[in-house]
């Protein structure tokens, strides 16, 4: 296979769960946590893709912790004491803005030093990518933070990001396992023994955890798209429990401003607007339509869904 083919497999995943990452979601990635395997590789393409002069194999890299994997007394002290160094530590040691490529030649002696003396070793690494970290006067969260959003923003653009999707999603069985994209108006769906994966929004794929996720998710795209309407379908209790076609404000109610109206009330983004969270697989699918029905778009949102035979 050519490098084009390959790409164009991996831009056009048969199901979204093998789908490319978009650039916020492969940043936010690097900036929370990432392999040191994956860390070397990726540093190292930063490196050629900025400076078009990499001065040592890859097999001789290897990566650098700047806030060090063994954790001195020193460093505990200079962070804040045990309690903010616990928390930094956590956060931030296998982000990518706590790493840094060197060669193997580099002094790990000095690695736990204090910030003083390892900017001076830093300063004459062959790596760009690295030696420009001796810039920081001091290596503490807000320097960590900066540099975990920087590097994880360059990378976007040293990393190669998939195509443009030219290809439907398709249904894929392995094993007594089936896994497919279907409309969400799709009556021919049985959810009985079904787990939802995705949501799909004009294209765009959304995690899902559980169906109940879905009414939550659609509730909250369709709000972002046009509040007002939101209010008016709560206000008049238009998506109600009842199998009644008439709407009716004593009935129980679906979406509400009031919280204790429904069984579990899960919250709308940042609205004062909740959804019952109480709910059947095919209930939630059910109302997911019948929101989308309301707003005219039902035709834009599909889910990938894995059944069992």
């Amino acid at each position: 296979m050519t490098y084009d083919s390959v790409l164009f497999e991996l831009s056009n995943s048969a199901s979204p769960s093998g789908r490319f990452p978009d650039d916020a979601e492969f940043k936010q990635a690097l900036m929370e946590y990432i392999d040191i395997t994956y860390a070397r590789v990726a540093l190292f393409k930063l490196e050629q893709f900025e400076t078009k002069n990499i001065p040592v194999d890859i097999k001789e890299v290897t990566v650098e912790h700047l806030l060090p994997q063994t954790r001195s007394a020193w460093w505990t002290e200079y962070l804040g004491g045990n309690d903010a160094a616990d928390k930094i530590y956590e956060k931030y040691l296998n982000c990518i803005g706590n790493l840094a490529p060197i060669s193997k030649g580099y002094n790990s002696k000095i690695s736990n030093r204090p910030w003083a003396e390892k900017i001076v070793n830093l300063k004459s690494v062959q790596f760009a990518v690295t030696s420009e970290t001796a810039d920081n006067v001091e290596w503490k969260e807000e320097d960590i933070v900066a540099r975990n959003e920087d590097i994880a923003y360059r990378l976007c653009a040293a990393i190669t990001s998939p195509l443009e999707r030219t290809r439907k999603y398709q249904t894929i069985s392995k094993g007594n396992e089936t896994t497919g994209v279907f409309a969400l108006n799709d009556d021919s769906l049985s959810v009985t023994g079904a787990s939802i994966k995705y949501l799909i929004y004009k294209g765009n794929p959304i995690a899902i955890d559980t169906w109940r996720d879905l009414l939550l998710e659609v509730g909250t795209i369709l709000c972002k798209k046009d509040k007002t309407l939101m209010q008016n379908i709560v206000k008049e209790n238009k998506i109600h429990k009842s199998t009644s076609k008439r709407n009716n404000s004593d009935k129980d109610p679906i979406f509400t401003l009031n919280p204790k109206t429904v069984i579990s009330p899960r919250q709308i983004g940042d609205t004062q607007i909740y959804v019952e969270g109480c709910l059947s697989a095919s209930r939630a699918r059910y109302y997911a339509r019948r929101l989308a029905s309301e707003y005219g778009v039902l035709d834009d949102f599909s889910i990938e869904v894995t059944t069992m035979e």
